[in-house]
C-alpha cells in the first residue's frame, strides 16, 4: 500500500511540475538582447518572433484567445550608450513616436480614427501612452503601449485588444515581459 500511494504521488507531483515548466518553458532568445522569452506569459500564448534586422531589432508576438495581442519589440538604433531605466532622452523621443504610428495606421486605413487617452500609470518601471482605436467596421479597441530601456536596449511592449476589461489583462504582461527582459531576474 505504501508503494502504491508513493507511486501515486511521484505521479501527481511530476505532473504538475511538468504543467508549471510548460508555461515557463523558454521558447526564444533574442539573439542580439539575449533576452529570453517563455511560450506562455499569463494566458498570453507565443505566437510568432520577427526580427527586422541589425537596426531593425526583434519583435515577439504573444496572443490570448479573446483577441487580446500582446508585442514585444526590442530594438537600439545603434545607440551604444542607452541608460536603463526611464531616464534617457531617447526614450522619450521613442516613446513619443507612437503617436506619429497611430496617425499613420489611419492614413493608411488600418484604423479608423485613434485618440489618445491619458491613464493613470499601471507601472513605475515603464512609461505609458494609451489609446483608443476604432477599427474600420466599428469594431473598438484599447491600446497600451509602454517603454523602457533595458541593458542597451528599447523595449516597448503594446497590448491592445477587445475594449471590454483589456485592461485587468495588462499587468500579468508587464509583469511577463518585466521577467523575460531580466528585471525580475527571469531573463539573463
Amino acid at each position: 500500500m505504501r508503494a502504491l500511494l508513493m507511486a501515486w504521488l511521484l505521479l501527481n507531483v511530476g505532473a504538475i511540475h511538468a504543467e508549471e515548466s510548460s508555461a515557463d518553458r523558454i521558447v526564444f532568445q533574442d539573439p542580439a538582447s539575449g533576452f529570453r522569452f517563455p511560450q506562455m506569459i499569463g494566458a498570453y500564448e507565443l505566437v510568432k518572433t520577427e526580427g527586422f534586422g541589425y537596426r531593425g531589432g526583434t519583435a515577439v508576438h504573444y496572443a490570448e484567445t479573446n483577441g487580446t495581442q500582446a508585442s514585444v519589440f526590442i530594438y537600439n538604433k545603434d545607440f551604444t550608450n542607452l541608460a536603463n531605466g526611464l531616464d534617457d532622452r531617447r526614450l522619450r523621443n521613442e516613446l513619443s513616436s507612437i503617436d506619429g504610428a497611430m496617425t499613420e495606421m489611419v492614413r493608411r486605413g488600418e484604423y479608423q480614427s485613434v485618440e489618445r487617452v491619458d491613464l493613470a500609470p499601471m507601472s513605475k518601471a515603464w512609461l505609458q501612452v494609451s489609446h483608443d482605436i476604432k477599427l474600420p467596421g466599428g469594431k473598438t479597441l484599447k491600446s497600451y503601449s509602454f517603454m523602457r530601456v533595458q541593458n542597451g536596449y528599447f523595449v516597448k511592449l503594446r497590448v491592445s485588444g477587445p475594449s471590454e476589461g483589456s485592461n485587468a489583462r495588462v499587468p500579468a504582461v508587464l509583469v511577463g515581459v518585466s521577467r523575460a527582459i531580466g528585471m525580475l531576474g527571469g531573463s539573463r
